[in-house]
């Protein structure tokens, strides 16, 4: 009756009396809610979006993810034990923030950007400080800047600590996305982001990461109780794919192709003798401005002779003719499940957490790092 009213994929509402019970005789529709009978409809509207049945909140799933605060245990502490100069003296000036008389006696936060799911949590503030009391600070430590975080922000995303630590944990709904900018107002006013993927610091137009980039599936579960209502609605709505035929390779496919990869690895023994031999010598020149005593490891398909270059003349000089490479290619397919052009894979033996992203080097292909012990896998020194 109502279909033509609501947008395909939307929700028609109706609104009933489902109690009954005393009006109020101040309420202005006293008039009309005595008179309506039990299960009455009073209104009806729809929505552009799909509405399933309400979750209690135990049966949202909630992530923690730990970062480092902005400032570190070592500088709250130098904050609370120093004596604030607002005015100068005989042997030294005023301090020279323009929130002089607030830093005096607080620890400033200033909130640039809020979101969550695309919501803004400032509204139509440009920002929102956040005061932290230096006897607070000086008690609880960076509890008490997550305590007025919290207060600041009942809606948003749970800020809490790691005891013992200068870390920080935020707790959010799984598999949403928030972005938190912010900056603190005494010192030299570094801007700080926080996301579900990491910390990030700007620098000029750009924000860098700091420290290791996390995933979300890395960050800890802290919530989700188990209800077979959830988890049949969740089969029945995003359940499993249908299955797909897929061309499995015989063992006599699997040891062509080793054949092959061998072959190749043989004529090209040494990261020197590969195609991107200058760009490897870039990037280990990079990652040892880092690290001059990283040991650096080309592992992976650059390594066993089962590369693809993105350039096709050095495919096709590699193997020698056409039908060897499109022989590989499809072999390479059914083996290994990759057809596009070879990751360069780098074993780093080094104290220093070096990722991708701390290398400034165009390269045309996709970098991956891995921490450990240089021969703890064979592949080719750089």
């Amino acid at each position: 009756m109502h279909s033509a009213g609501v947008l395909p994929g939307g929700t028609f509402v109706m609104v009933c009396n489902s109690t009954s019970g005393t009006v109020p005789s101040g309420n202005p529709f006293h008039e009309v809610l005595i008179n309506l009978r039990l299960n009455t409809i009073i209104a009806d509207f729809s929505l552009p979006y799909r509405v399933s049945e309400t979750t209690t909140a135990a049966d949202v799933p909630v992530g923690e993810c730990e970062y480092h605060w902005i400032d570190s245990v070592r500088h709250l502490n130098n904050i609370t034990l120093r004596k604030y100069r607002k005015n100068a003296t005989p042997k030294a000036p005023a301090s020279h923030e323009q929130e002089r008389n607030r830093l005096a006696t607080n620890y400033v936060v200033r909130i640039k950007r809020y979101e969550i799911q695309g919501r803004n949590l400032l509204e139509n503030n440009s920002y929102v400080d956040v005061n932290v009391p230096l006897s607070e600070l000086k008690s609880y430590g960076h509890a008490a800047i997550m305590k007025k975080l919290n207060e600041e922000f009942p809606l948003g995303v749970v800020f809490d600590h790691t005891a013992g630590t200068g870390n920080m944990l935020i707790r959010f709904v799984r598999g949403q996305r928030f972005r938190i900018e912010l900056e603190g107002v005494q010192g030299n006013r570094i801007r700080y982001a926080y996301d579900q993927t990491g910390m990030y610091r700007k620098y000029g137009d750009n924000w860098e990461p700091v420290g290791t980039p996390k995933k979300e599936e890395s960050c800890r579960m802290v919530a989700g109780n188990y209800d077979e209502n959830v988890y049949g609605w969740l089969h029945q709505n995003f359940g499993q794919s249908s299955l797909t035929t897929i061309a499995r390779p015989t063992a006599k496919e699997v040891i062509d192709w080793q054949k092959l990869a061998l072959a190749r690895a043989r004529r090209y023994p040494n990261a020197a003798s590969l195609p991107i031999a200058s760009l490897l010598t870039t990037v280990a020149a990079a990652i040892r401005q880092i690290d001059p005593q990283a040991g650096i490891v080309l592992v992976g398909c650059w390594a066993n002779g089962s590369w693809l270059s993105r350039i096709e003349s050095e495919n096709l000089e590699s193997f020698g003719s056409a039908a060897n490479l499109n022989t590989f290619r499809t072999l390479n397919k059914k083996v290994t499940g990759r057809s596009g052009y070879s990751d360069i894979d780098l074993l780093i033996d080094s104290d220093e957490a070096i990722t991708p992203e701390m290398i400034r080097v165009t390269s045309g292909y996709a970098i991956s790092m891995f921490r450990g012990k240089k021969d703890a896998q064979k592949g080719m020194g750089l």
